[in-house]
């Protein structure tokens, strides 16, 4: 125990910002970069970027791709340990992350009642990561792929 203690590997996972524009202002939905012990459990950000487009966006959907040895935690009946952030609530929205055949997470934020998620800029959910004590140190890539952001009008950027 005070050897995995004092042996303690740091990763840095790098996201790839997938960036959406709209007239002249920046849409992005994106993992700002952070640190992470190897062996231990983190909650990271999923952030919406929005300038100037405050009470816009009502939902999102995207393939999150981890790398190996890397995974989303599940509580004890196996859901994905996912929440919302202060830009809403569970009145107001709901979330899933589920675990695809090819490796990859689906996520789905969505409101029925179309509310839009307050301010324009900052955390919209967190998931909660875990890796394997046996992965390497190093650089890893946290992909988001096949972003869709839904407008209160519905439609899709």
């Amino acid at each position: 125990m005070c050897n995995r203690l004092f042996l303690t590997f740091i990763i840095s996972l790098w996201c790839n910002l997938f960036a959406f524009s709209q007239t002249d202002n920046s849409v992005n939905l994106f993992i700002p970069n952070f640190t992470h012990q190897i062996g231990t459990e983190q909650i990271i950000d999923v952030e919406l970027s929005s300038p100037g487009e405050s009470s816009t966006f009502t939902g999102f959907q995207f393939h999150l791709y981890l790398p190996e040895g890397i995974s989303v935690v599940t509580d004890e009946d196996g859901f994905s340990l996912v929440e919302l952030s202060s830009r809403t609530s569970f009145r107001k929205h709901s979330l899933d992350c589920v675990l695809q055949p090819d490796g990859s997470y689906m996520v789905l934020c969505y409101s029925t009642n179309l509310s839009p998620f307050s301010g324009d800029n900052g955390s919209v959910m967190t998931i909660t990561l875990k890796s394997d004590p046996s992965i390497s140190s190093g650089d890893y890539s946290v992909v988001l792929k096949d972003v869709v952001l839904t407008r209160v009008d519905k439609s899709e950027v």
